[in-house]
């Protein structure tokens, strides 16, 4: 017994049917966009629990333990950018930023992408801050004191 004849009634036609109705076909698009915004939601879900929980990220290669990691320094400068993934062949996943001067420095560590995601964080003189959050560049700016001096540690 085929499906298409199912009770005298050929199934295969009466979806066309269905399909060819406009309000049929406008449910349909809805689904299918809600469809999207859900498996959007799961994939946030499983990043955040991946982060939280220490599991690899999909398209994030982890630090080797078994290298050393990158030291860069700047020294009195207004504003400056590192391109740290560049250096180290791989986004950064753990990091270190020390501010080795006496003024305030403005710290952006910037995720590259469309569109470019920054997060800002203002650390005092003689304070240090440990990331381990993954990102591309960090830039050190001044934040209204004068020139600025930082120390980062990368892998």
């Amino acid at each position: 017994m085929a499906l298409n004849n199912l009770f005298g009634i050929d199934v295969g036609k009466e979806i066309e049917k269905a399909l060819a109705n406009p309000q049929v076909s406008g449910v349909i698009g809805t689904l299918k966009s809600e469809l999207a915004c859900l498996k959007d939601s799961v994939a946030a879900i499983e990043q955040m629990l991946a982060y939280e929980y220490g599991w690899p990220v999909r398209g994030v290669e982890p630090h080797d333990p078994r290298r050393l990691p990158l030291i860069q320094r700047l020294e009195n400068v207004k504003q400056q950018r590192l391109n740290l993934s560049a250096a180290l062949g791989k986004k950064v996943t753990r990091s270190s930023v020390q501010n080795i001067g006496d003024t305030k420095a403005l710290i952006r560590f910037i995720q590259t992408g469309n569109p470019e995601k920054q997060v800002e964080l203002l650390l005092l003189p003689g304070t240090s801050f440990d990331a381990s959050f993954f990102y591309d560049s960090i830039e050190a700016a001044d934040a209204g004191e004068g020139l600025v001096s930082v120390q980062i540690i990368a892998q």
